[in-house]
């Protein structure tokens, strides 16, 4: 066999543990989940036993963290401290503080239920120095790793139970901080070597990456939370704002006209008005007339009354009766005779409107279908035209092309936790597609 095929066979393993770990690294779910999957490759790259990350924090005098092992080496570890007499959690965590559960480690704020939760002295310890130093260590005492928390004799005892030899320690570095520390150690089949050090380092690199990577993640989660909030709490006070406005309005402005009117058409009942103030009279009449008409109209695209007392489809059918008056299209209207939860209502009146006013502004159309039914418990919306169309994936790749109407309304849909959809093509018309889950939380402020 040529030296080169051996030489392959021979790191083959060590090749398959870093593949699987290069995988494992760019998964962004429970932080526990994606380090189990880079100790497990260690484990299989390198041939070594209790591959385990503990995660620091340096807080005063003190190292803060988690230990995460894989629940294979869990199992070993605790089956041999039982037989030694010696508790998991002593050993691994040397001081448990389950109240340490809720708390962010190396800059992470997701931590693993199951993981051990400790706090480590600044001693003369090999995990600290490790830490601190952020240099590479291999020990062949047990007790370097373990001390002043356990005694040396107690130390060997569960040295020997364990049938470690040694044990490496490495840093795991990412911009620039120091997360935690990688510590494996030898196995029946393969000892420990400075030889050893740089494949144990890049596995070190590989643990920190995945750290990094999903703290990162969440920060980003959080942001968008952030952000998604702040657009439901905006959203909330437009509308709040808009029934104050409506309110005012109609209780205000509306009944003011209304009465000037009634009061005009007193006095054109009167016999003894002059002909030459009557005509001003009708002219007078009629612009408070209209007047009262526009305050409706601000009354209907502000908030619509009918919204509140009956309904989306209600709302939206006199919406569209106004329209197909309006503009001469044809405007056909399907929907169930259903209400929905009042925060659902609001959000489809309101992509259903901006929908109806992109028709009016950009489509060109001559028909318009609006189709409200309610599916497998979600209400499905859908607006579609017969205009231009246009290219939405132009959109999609630059999204700032996308304008602030169209933002709302995918971002409306998804904040109940629902889809918003575009389906044009230029010359082919538009379907705005929407569904939105009729259990959804009103409180959620997420994707």
């Amino acid at each position: 066999m040529p030296s080169e095929q051996a030489e392959l066979i021979l790191h083959q393993p060590l090749i398959n543990a870093l593949q699987r770990v290069s995988t494992a690294v760019t998964r962004t779910g429970n932080l526990e989940d994606v380090l189990c999957g880079v100790l497990e490759g260690c484990s299989e790259g390198l041939a070594c036993a209790y591959p385990s990350v503990a995660l620091l924090d340096a807080q005063g005098e003190r190292l803060v963290g988690k230990v995460i092992s894989s629940p294979a080496t869990r199992y070993k570890l605790s089956s041999a401290t039982q037989r030694s007499g010696v508790r998991l959690d002593s050993l691994l965590g040397l001081r448990v503080d389950r109240r340490l559960a809720a708390r962010p480690v190396a800059g992470s704020s997701s931590i693993p239920q199951d993981a051990i939760g400790y706090r480590l002295d600044m001693t003369d310890n090999l995990v600290v120095r490790a830490f601190l130093e952020r240099s590479p260590f291999i020990t062949s005492r047990f007790h370097d790793v373990l001390r002043p928390h356990l005694q040396a004799k107690v130390a060997a005892v569960v040295q020997r139970a364990l049938d470690i030899k040694a044990l490496a320690l490495v840093p795991l570095i990412a911009a620039e901080r120091c997360l935690g520390v990688l510590i494996v150690a030898s196995s029946p089949s393969q000892a420990i070597t400075s030889s050893t050090l740089p494949i144990l380092s890049l596995f070190g690199a590989w643990a920190a990456i995945a750290v990094e990577n999903v703290r990162l993640h969440q920060d980003l989660r959080n942001r968008e939370q952030q952000v998604s909030l702040l657009l439901k709490k905006t959203i909330d006070a437009q509308e709040e704002e808009r029934e104050r406005i409506c309110l005012e309005i109609h209780d205000g402005v509306a009944q003011t006209l209304a009465g000037a009117f009634h009061y005009l058409q007193t006095l054109d009942n009167r016999p003894e008005l002059p002909d030459d103030l009557r005509g001003s009279l009708h002219k007078a009449s009629t612009l408070v007339r209209n007047a009262g008409r526009e305050a409706r109209d601000v009354i209907a695209n502000l908030r619509p009354t009918t919204l509140d007392t009956l309904g989306l489809v209600a709302a939206l059918q006199y919406q569209m009766n106004e329209l197909q008056a309006r503009t001469g299209w044809r405007v056909d209207f399907d929907a169930d005779q259903v209400r929905f939860p009042k925060a659902v209502e609001t959000a489809l009146y309101r992509i259903v409107q901006e929908a109806v006013n992109n028709v009016t502004k950009h489509a060109h159309a001559k028909r318009v279908k609006v189709r409200i039914k309610q599916e497998h418990g979600r209400a499905v919306v859908e607006v579609e035209d017969d205009g231009v169309g246009f290219n939405p994936y132009a959109l999609q790749r630059d999204p700032h092309r996308m304008g602030v109407g169209m933002l709302s309304m995918r971002k409306r849909a998804e904040l109940l936790q629902g889809s918003f959809q575009i389906f044009s093509d230029r010359g082919s018309g538009t379907r705005v597609h929407v569904e939105v889950p009729l259990f959804a939380d009103e409180n959620h402020v997420g994707p």
